[in-house]
């Protein structure tokens, strides 16, 4: 008579399912425990499922698999927790503070510095001090690398004409780069601001505008600069 003890297999969870962005993943199902034979021993019990991976956004953690069901005598196994985690756009550069921006142009009115264009005064400009010919830009750097959806050239209401007839924009970690790809080209409009779109966001230190049209009798003149960066 064979009185060796007969042990069934015990059998593991499965994997728990990704979560979304905003949570984690779901845990494993349960593990479950071997079957017991005649005279045998108990089994161990089956692993948890490991917990599902946490979607792209903020971090966030999978649940634990739940404890896998013991055989006769035997104890149940845990889950193991998983998760992942995702940078949102805009929270990998995030913006940096206003103050330790710097503006430079290549043409300024003494009046009219570039730093008007970030003193947060509606009431104050920078301006070329120049009839509009082309090759007039304007540079911003953030004093580190930043991640933008929209970039506004705002007018001001005593310079309506002053607007760029046409307009260039690169977006890069290099001061100066006219040889960066260009992400958005077009024409300002009168007594308008000039409203720079970035879908999906760009990332970069300097954001460098140059002006390319013809105005005899006109500046280029921005009030402020105001930027953001919205998911």
């Amino acid at each position: 008579m064979n009185d060796s003890p007969v042990v069934g297999a015990a059998i593991g969870g499965s994997d728990g399912a990704g979560g979304s962005s905003a949570s984690g993943g779901k845990g494993g199902v349960p593990g479950t425990g071997g079957v017991v034979a005649a005279g045998g021993k108990p089994t161990e019990a089956g692993a948890g499922g490991r917990g599902g991976a946490g979607g792209q956004g903020s971090t966030a953690a999978g649940a634990g698999g739940s404890a896998g069901t013991g055989g006769s005598g035997g104890s149940g196994g845990g889950g193991i927790g998983g998760g992942g985690a995702g940078n949102l756009p805009c929270a990998a550069h995030p913006l940096t503070a206003r103050s330790t921006w710097n503006v430079t142009a290549s043409h300024s009115n003494d009046v009219d510095p570039p730093s008007n264009a970030h003193d947060g005064q509606a009431s104050t400009r920078w301006s070329t001090g120049k009839d509009q010919s082309g090759g007039e830009w304007l540079q911003l750097d953030f004093g580190a690398e930043v991640t933008l959806t929209k970039a506004t050239l705002i007018q001001g209401g005593a310079a309506g004409n002053d607007y760029p007839r046409t307009y260039t924009v690169r977006f890069s970690n290099s001061s100066m780069n006219f040889a960066a790809p260009v992400l958005l080209n077009g024409s300002g409009q009168a007594n308008q601001d000039t409203v720079l779109s970035f879908s999906p966001a760009e990332s970069g230190r300097y954001l460098l505008v140059s002006q390319g049209g013809s105005a005899p009798t006109w500046w280029w003149s921005v009030s402020e600069i105001q930027v953001e960066c919205a998911n």
